[in-house]
């Protein structure tokens, strides 16, 4: 008698064990797949807000590219017709064209920095991170160099142009004045 008590709680040990595995078991897996979908959900979540970063930083300097155009081209209709006029003063008219001259580089810069940008995004699809003080940021550095001088090289190059070739293909008609409120 004693050992089939003995027996049967040995057995009811083994089944309460086995159970015990089973729970536990279940348990992993459970936890398993839900430290699997937290880390999917992180990782996605990080990568989307990376995109979204990048994306509001191409947005907001071709936004500010677009307000840049509309600012010259109102500064440029009302500095035209006065631009004659000021020909009589040579430091004022010097200081119209210096201003008129620097939007337009600012204009340019922030066109091919959002160049830069957008390819930056291109070629980086799967992480495109901007770090600060690494590879990417040297390389932005660069091309800010690479501007400055596009930049410079295309005033040397203007200042070589003769007057009277440029005024042969200048037409006063393909910039008619426009109205107050068209822009």
């Amino acid at each position: 008698m004693l050992s089939q008590t003995l027996l049967r709680s040995y057995l009811d040990n083994r089944v309460v064990i086995a159970l015990i595995a089973v729970v536990i078991g279940w348990a992993l897996a459970q936890g398993t797949v839900l430290v699997r979908d937290f880390y999917r959900s992180w990782r996605l979540k990080r990568a989307l807000l990376e995109e979204l970063e990048d994306f509001q930083l191409i947005h907001g300097t071709i936004d500010s590219l677009n307000e840049g155009n509309r600012e010259i081209s109102n500064f440029i209709r009302a500095t035209s017709e006065k631009l004659k006029e000021l020909k009589k003063n040579k430091d004022e008219f010097d200081s119209t064209v210096e201003d008129w001259g620097n939007r337009v580089k600012a204009l340019y810069y922030m066109a091919r920095d959002a160049m830069f940008h957008i390819d930056f995004h291109l070629r980086n699809r799967k992480s495109p991170v901007l770090d600060f003080l690494g590879p990417m940021h040297q390389s932005y550095l660069r091309f800010n160099e690479e501007v400055k001088l596009e930049i410079e090289n295309v005033i040397v190059d203007a200042r070589k142009l003769n007057r009277e070739d440029f005024e042969k293909f200048y037409d006063d008609k393909l910039f008619p004045p426009q109205k107050a409120g068209n822009g």
